[in-house]
């Protein structure tokens, strides 16, 4: 455990490194079913809250957004109707019949925000208009040049106390599905995660070696999400070697909710031409989105329409016209797409043990 101590070190020790161990970077993409549009909302306002921490202290962390998806809706739960289909419920009878006390059942309920006298209704009796809401798919985005920059992005009071409330709203829904793309890590290990490693030719650039991929220009930077019927991997290895001069980073991996479909999320330092994105629509992707921030707004990141429209016009022109552009900043999606310190970072080479 840790001692009060030794935790108010943590929260003193110096923020903004920018080094990182090249060759270290992971990325995790978290595919969470919110119970309702409210409880996704509330889990975004606190993890904004983390983000501007994670900002505020670590450059190394270059790729921090959360979001509701436009894409992954079909992927949620029908809306519970009786008591007996709230999730929060079925599970709480189960761990009743497997003899956990009924006060520490009713007890994590409230911490859930269910009222804990639902389990005393028959479980066929209709739920509480309130309850029978639609879930939300939330998709969260975090790249992290090393495991120093995962571990020290959250040494702050403001991100634990932040944290704390996304714990709290996520409780509420069904259990997340993270996907880990990248360095296998000794030091973490989150809840149902899948380890993919890299694809060939796929990578994390460091950003001090790329500046022709604009990072150290003022372009808003944008994250694409589109999932492709699963290519060959010949024909991956081609896409990755077109796109590896224009993006910060470009990550194929299994979608973990649809079978054989493959997620491919890049994140540009500016909104890329239609040459950069042509080759994408030859692969026929079923469904994408595409997040646009202005990097002048530190960590919270203002729209700009002319970047939006930019990036709407050379989809067109790319033919892939039905990918959907939103905003990185507002209710919906939290974070920033590219850290405004990324062109400072700069790898070092691993330590002998």
């Amino acid at each position: 455990m840790t001692s009060v101590h030794s935790l108010q070190s943590r929260f003193d020790a110096p923020k903004g490194i920018i080094e990182y161990t090249a060759g270290d970077a992971f990325m995790y993409q978290v595919f969470w079913e919110a119970s309702s549009p409210a409880n996704a909302q509330r889990t975004l306002a606190a993890l904004a809250e983390c983000a501007k921490a994670t900002h505020r202290d670590t450059p190394c962390v270059p790729t921090y957004l959360f979001r509701i998806s436009s894409i992954d809706g079909d992927l949620c739960s029908v809306p519970p109707r009786t008591v007996g289909e709230l999730p929060a419920v079925r599970d709480a009878k189960r761990k009743l019949a497997i003899g956990v006390p009924l006060v520490a059942v009713r007890g994590d309920l409230t911490r859930r925000g269910v009222d804990p006298s639902l389990l005393d209704l028959d479980p066929s009796a209709p739920l509480p208009p309130a309850l029978q809401a639609q879930p939300v798919m939330l998709e969260f985005t975090e790249i992290y040049l090393d495991e120093r920059a995962f571990l020290e992005h959250a040494w702050s009071r403001d991100y634990l106390d932040s944290y704390a409330r996304v714990m709290q709203a996520i409780a509420a829904g069904r259990p997340a599905t993270t996907v880990r793309v990248g360095k296998p890590t000794t030091l973490i290990a989150l809840p149902n995660e899948i380890a993919c490693p890299l694809a060939d030719g796929a990578a994390f650039f460091p950003p001090s070696a790329s500046p022709e991929n604009g990072l150290s220009s003022a372009a808003a930077p944008v994250l694409l999400a589109l999932d492709l019927p699963t290519p060959a991997p010949a024909q991956l290895a081609a896409l990755m070697a077109h796109l590896r001069p224009h993006c910060v980073a470009c990550l194929p991996f299994s979608h973990p909710l649809r079978p054989l479909t493959t997620r491919l999320l890049c994140v540009f330092a500016a909104v890329p031409d239609a040459s950069v994105l042509a080759p994408l629509a030859a692969l026929a992707p079923a469904r994408g989105e595409c997040f646009i921030a202005h990097p002048a707004a530190a960590g919270a990141a203002d729209m700009s329409p002319e970047s939006e429209r930019a990036m709407q016009a050379n989809l067109a022109a790319a033919g892939l016209p039905a990918i959907v552009v939103r905003p990185a900043g507002g209710e919906e999606c939290v974070g920033y797409v590219l850290h405004s310190r990324a062109g400072q970072v700069r790898p070092i080479e691993k330590k002998d043990p």
